[in-house]
């Protein structure tokens, strides 16, 4: 476990110094304080456009962080040839993946933290008391981002970094249609159009589960058991995406 931590770490300290990721945390902040524009210039809406946009704008750019920094991780260590030097030490492959995995997703929790800390802060000030409600959507909104990091690191262990950060970005898009894939397959009078739509319903993640955007400003949330199921299911997924993603690696000459 000890190499795990320390290639986390390094990971951790690599992504933090990254300008790119201080670019998005920038915009992010910049989006929440639009929606506190946008909310004073509405008409008694004004809680619920600060709580649509600063969620919005949150994993807007959290998406933005996951993809091109995660979709560059394993491709700076390969490029660098780093990759060689560290497989070449007692470090099993599964190690190496599950320590990039959680480098990476420290950091998007340090970025998730500043930003809540910011959009909290407005919201409470804005409604004289605090929402765990948003505080439940932040967290399903984080574990989806991590979820994205395994999705993107399985696809930069064979492929290039635009490459793993455009596979991503159909697969998010996918994965937030699915419902309505669904549905169109239940629809279509073709069978081989119906099935494959089906397969594609079953095999690819359904985000929807992770999005509580709707719920937070109509104040609905998650009971216990639906809360449990759908952080059991976005562990699966990472936990099938870093086998994978390792798996690949293995196949790999270092």
């Amino acid at each position: 476990m000890k190499q795990v931590l320390t290639i986390a770490y390094n990971t951790y300290l690599e992504t933090i110094r990254d300008r790119i990721l201080y670019v998005f945390v920038a915009f992010a902040i910049a989006m929440i304080g639009i929606s506190i524009i946008m909310g004073s210039i509405s008409l008694n809406q004004d809680t619920k456009i600060i709580k649509d946009f600063g969620l919005a704008g949150m994993f807007f750019f959290g998406v933005l962080i996951a993809v091109f920094v995660g979709a560059n991780t394993i491709h700076k260590e390969k490029d660098k040839r780093t990759i060689y030097i560290i497989l070449s030490k007692p470090i099993r492959h599964w190690q190496f993946i599950l320590g990039k995995f959680l480098g990476l997703a420290l950091s998007l929790l340090v970025v998730t933290l500043l930003m809540s800390i910011i959009f909290l802060t407005i919201t409470t000030i804005k409604e004289k008391s605090f929402s765990f409600l948003l505080l439940e959507a932040i967290f399903f909104q984080y574990l989806e981002l991590i979820l994205l990091i395994s999705v993107v690191i399985a696809f930069s262990s064979f492929t290039s970094p635009l490459s793993a950060a455009i596979y991503t970005i159909c697969l998010f898009i996918i994965g937030h249609s699915t419902t309505v894939i669904n549905q169109i397959a239940a629809k279509s009078q073709n069978i081989f159009i119906s099935k494959s739509l089906e397969t594609v319903y079953y095999i690819f993640p359904n985000l929807e589960k992770f999005n509580l955007k709707t719920n937070v400003v109509y104040g609905i949330g998650y009971n216990g058991p639906e809360t449990i199921i759908a952080i059991l299911y976005g562990l699966f997924y990472i936990g099938l995406m870093l086998t994978l993603a390792t798996q690949i690696l293995k196949k790999q000459e270092f």
